[in-house]
């Protein structure tokens, strides 16, 4: 079974002529070209898909395009058609990464993705996908005097200095996740290299050296922490020993980081949390306090408006002109 970032080593396969060598600098090269949650998701994408074919006697690469419209049928059954469109996605780039002709072009399969997304539109039990809370300005300046205080865990009460210490990371999580609007992931890889003193005394600067939106590094992509948020960086560098330019500024995995922020929230709380509503939060507050969309982009390192405009609508619902004029 060929699976994403893995050459098809097969007589009929266009990479037959390669070196193991040449296939493992390929597959790297390619599997690099998306971010790690992207290719997480189309892997296990891959997987069903192929699992499908394999239960039914059909050949997955190269895949028949009546067959990938079938088995997004298939999908749709039990699934958004956001994650629909993810599947056909999958199987388009296990095929790319594998120099076959890309099978979901075809008319069958566009006119089964595009069918699958009216008819999950139409339902009125359609499934909304699902979104983190956007934490709100003052939620964040709680969680943030909260982090320090020591917490019950399955070995009991944290000591004050463990309590501190961990609560110093968490402050810095809570402050580069909403003020920098930076994606767990961003967070985990960000070295105190890239944290420096910007023009105005108590704030900070951030390079954010790659992200989703920005996977080559190639555009330049700073931030700002001001006020409590440069200083729960500033206490943080100033109590680790590991400081150095070139460690983390938070050694911990993106999951670790997701498990921090919803452990806080859940304390104060606060339901619906991830790791994400700090960077939705930061958006949905600049928005109520009347920035342009340009403005935020750069905020948060958005590509393109469109992001921001889907924010600025769910905070026009209840801010927007019938509050004002009727409220």
């Amino acid at each position: 079974m060929t699976v994403i970032g893995q050459a098809n080593t097969s007589p009929a396969s266009p990479a037959a002529g390669l070196t193991a060598h040449d296939r493992r600098r390929l597959a790297a090269a390619a599997a690099s070209a998306r971010a790690d949650h992207t290719r997480r998701t189309y892997r296990a994408q891959w997987d069903r898909f192929a699992a499908w074919c394999t239960e039914r006697g059909a050949v997955a690469l190269p895949a028949a395009p009546h067959t990938v419209a079938a088995w997004l049928a298939v999908r749709a059954e039990t699934a958004r058609a956001g994650t629909v469109r993810v599947a056909a996605a999958a199987v388009r780039a296990a095929h790319l990464a594998d120099g076959r002709a890309d099978p979901t072009r075809a008319p069958i399969v566009r006119e089964t993705v595009a069918g699958i997304a009216r008819q999950h539109a139409a339902h009125p039990d359609a499934a909304v996908p699902r979104q983190a809370a956007a934490l709100a300005y003052e939620d964040v300046l709680r969680l943030l005097a909260l982090a320090p205080q020591p917490r019950r865990t399955g070995r009991g009460t944290e000591t004050a200095a463990t309590a501190a210490a961990r609560g110093r990371q968490d402050a810095a999580i809570v402050a580069l996740l909403f003020c920098a609007g930076l994606r767990r992931s961003e967070v985990a890889r960000l070295r105190w290299r890239d944290v420096v003193p910007a023009a105005v005394p108590g704030r900070l600067r951030v390079r954010v050296r790659a992200s989703k939106s920005n996977q080559d590094g190639r555009r330049e992509d700073w931030r700002l922490l001001v006020g409590v948020f440069a200083a729960a960086l500033e206490d943080l560098r100033a109590n680790t020993s590991r400081s150095a330019d070139h460690e983390t500024v938070v050694p911990l995995s993106p999951r670790q980081i997701n498990r921090r922020i919803q452990a806080l929230a859940r304390r104060e709380g606060l339901d619906g949390v991830s790791s994400h509503s700090g960077r939705r939060g930061m958006a949905s507050e600049l928005v109520r306090r009347g920035a342009s969309t340009t403005a935020i982009q750069q905020a948060g390192g958005w590509r393109s408006p469109q992001m921001v405009a889907r924010y600025a609508s769910a905070v026009n619902v209840e801010d927007g002109a019938v509050a004002r004029f009727f409220g």
